[in-house]
């Protein structure tokens, strides 16, 4: 059984700097069973609302990320698949899987009732739509501005929506927070999310391609630029059928396996930055608003410039092409 005690000395022993590997060995030479060392990690990293005793006093390192995030999905695959397969039902169904999925994730539980769940999902599904509106304009207009600002947006607003959904802040509000909590670790948590990015799209990758390889080395012709004089209709049928099959499967793998581990990695990290932040969330100034949407507005004059521009050029300079 996981005791204070033990959560305590766990991340005594994390903070003074000491690896998790060899923590975990120690409780288990001293007789702790790998569910409770299992239990205890998890706790620590996905901390509740209210988590009691000794706190983390840095950002977890990306192998702690990967590994807690790996612990969890073992705990909670089937439930994760449930929400993914009956979302491709439900309305809207981009939002509501989403929040669906973080809303169980960060409830801890490992079973899940879908319906219930969907329900509250879709009450939350407008505040996102809204939320994702604003952040696609920023960051937009962010790249668009020699794409660096761009960068500094997506790590400032990355965690927006686990503020909508967790803390029930939405809007503008909740990506003034996600920027507030975000300051003073900008560099620990682009590195975190750099780490996961790059797995993230790896896998995805790698999946994408598996079943043209294994279609390579069945059959060298599938590949071919091409095509046979006299092709068998039966022969191109039966590779049609069995690439539609691998993609269907290795699709499906990418949709169960890596993107659920794409969220709890970083909701992790979320809970991991709110609990150093240490502060009440709502309390955050909302005096900064209009600076937000700065890039936007300079953007936004920019094209109204460039477009007036473009028309006096054609009605007043040339108006003979014009009437052409």
């Amino acid at each position: 059984m996981v005791t204070q005690e033990l959560k305590d000395f766990v991340i005594r022993e994390l903070n003074n700097g000491r690896d998790e590997e060899a923590i975990k060995n120690q409780l288990s030479e001293a007789n702790w069973s790998f569910e409770d060392i299992d239990t205890v990690f998890r706790q620590i990293h996905f901390p509740t609302q209210n988590s009691a005793g000794i706190q983390i006093n840095h950002l977890l390192p990306p192998s702690a990320l990967l590994n807690s995030s790996w612990n969890i999905y073992k705990k909670t695959w089937k439930s994760l698949v449930k929400i993914l397969f009956f979302s491709v039902y439900a309305a809207a169904v981009q939002a509501i899987q989403y929040i669906s999925l973080i809303s169980f994730i960060a409830s801890g539980e490992e079973k899940v009732y879908v319906k219930t769940l969907f329900i509250e999902s879709l009450a939350k599904a407008k505040a996102y739509w809204w939320l994702s509106f604003l952040q696609m304009v920023i960051l937009f207009s962010g790249v668009m501005f020699f794409f660096i600002p761009g960068i500094i947006y997506f790590v400032w607003f990355s965690f927006s929506q686990y503020i909508l959904i967790l803390e029930k802040i939405g809007g503008l509000k909740a990506m003034l927070i996600s920027r507030e909590i975000v300051r003073g670790r900008f560099w620990g948590i682009l590195l975190r999310m750099g780490v996961m990015l790059a797995i993230f799209f790896v896998a995805s990758f790698v999946l994408s391609y598996v079943p043209k390889i294994m279609m390579f080395i069945a059959d060298p012709s599938s590949l071919s630029l091409t095509q046979p004089v006299n092709p068998d209709p039966s022969n191109i049928l039966g590779i049609a059928g069995i690439k539609i099959i691998l993609n269907f499967i290795f699709g499906f793998l990418n949709m169960i396996v890596v993107f659920p581990l794409f969220l709890i990695y970083n909701l992790i990290l979320y809970k991991n930055v709110k609990q150093l932040y240490g502060k009440p969330l709502n309390q955050i100034s909302e005096k900064s608003k209009i600076m937000l949407f700065l890039p936007a507005i300079l953007l936004f004059i920019f094209l109204i410039g460039f477009l007036g521009i473009m028309v006096y050029r054609v009605i007043v300079v040339d108006p003979k092409g014009f009437s052409r």
